[in-house]
């Protein structure tokens, strides 16, 4: 059987890395891409605008992740891809070419979930309300979900294995 690659995204608060981490434990040998963790290696901050140093980082973004996957599925594992996907950049049509990405997920719990949950955060890696609603306006009305495929959850009143169950299926 080839290896699933398994795309989750969504606002901030939405529960991706709860999600993803818990989704992993369902697989033999499963691998969770952390695309803000890739993003954090570049020490002097990665650029999110459409400069060319924040185009040339979006490729190369999505280069390593294009490169990790197959190295790790090379090996047998499972891949989650997770965290804030910028459907508008350049990269995830990359990605989508270079991988069989046929699972994707945009967690999209209500805003006022998601504001609650950020407050529940250790205080440096709270965003705000403003961030919480930038993220989620984004998300709720991209259309490019739509057109890249991804299964639009309502996370808002499930549980974390709820959702887990869901995706697994």
């Amino acid at each position: 059987m080839k290896n699933k690659i398994i795309a989750i995204t969504g606002p901030t608060g939405s529960g991706k890395s709860t999600v993803s981490k818990a989704l992993c434990k369902k697989f033999k040998k499963c691998v969770r891409l952390d695309i803000d963790r890739i993003k954090h290696l570049i020490e002097r901050g990665f650029v999110y605008d459409n400069s060319s140093e924040g185009k040339a980082q979006w490729a190369l973004l999505s280069k390593n992740i294009i490169d990790l996957c197959k190295n790790f599925t090379n090996e047998g594992y499972d891949i989650i891809i997770e965290g804030y996907i910028d459907l508008e950049s350049p990269g995830w049509p990359e990605i989508l070419s270079e991988l069989d990405v046929k699972y994707r997920f945009l967690l999209l719990p209500d805003p006022e979930v998601i504001k609650m949950r950020d407050k529940t955060r250790v205080e440096d890696f709270q965003m705000g309300d403003d961030a919480v609603m930038r993220h989620y306006k984004y998300f709720s009305t991209n259309a490019n979900a739509k057109v890249h495929d991804f299964v639009i959850l309502d996370t808002s009143r499930k549980t974390i294995k709820e959702t887990i169950e869901e995706i697994y299926k």
